[in-house]
């Protein structure tokens, strides 16, 4: 089972909407590439327990999930949209607290 950590991030009021919008994006990105690289090095790992060297990964297909059914990427690094795709529903970012004063804080939890 996973293990959970929580990000706060402190901040002041007055920022405009949009500016909000594009921090829940970013943060939102960051928490997927860092899950997908972790499932990379998962996946790294299980190859070399089976023998296979860390130098022919590249050779047959990496980088993916190899317990999803999801297609090997294209492109590296993966693009925002292809990173949501890598990351499972259960390990995504949760908003799970906001205090809206100034100073206040946005408290994120994930895996």
């Amino acid at each position: 089972m996973a293990r959970h950590a929580t990000l706060k991030i402190y901040s002041r009021g007055g920022i405009r909407a949009v500016d909000v919008a594009v921090l829940l994006t970013v943060t939102d990105d960051a928490c997927n590439a860092i899950c997908a690289y972790e499932n990379f090095l998962d996946s790294v790992r299980r190859f070399e327990r089976r023998g296979i060297p860390p130098f022919y990964l590249d050779m047959i297909g990496f980088p993916f999930h190899l317990q999803s059914r999801l297609r090997q990427l294209r492109d590296w690094p993966p693009t925002p949209d292809a990173l949501r795709t890598l990351v499972s529903s259960r390990d995504r970012l949760i908003v799970r607290s906001v205090e809206l004063h100034s100073p206040g804080f946005w408290e994120f939890l994930a895996t």
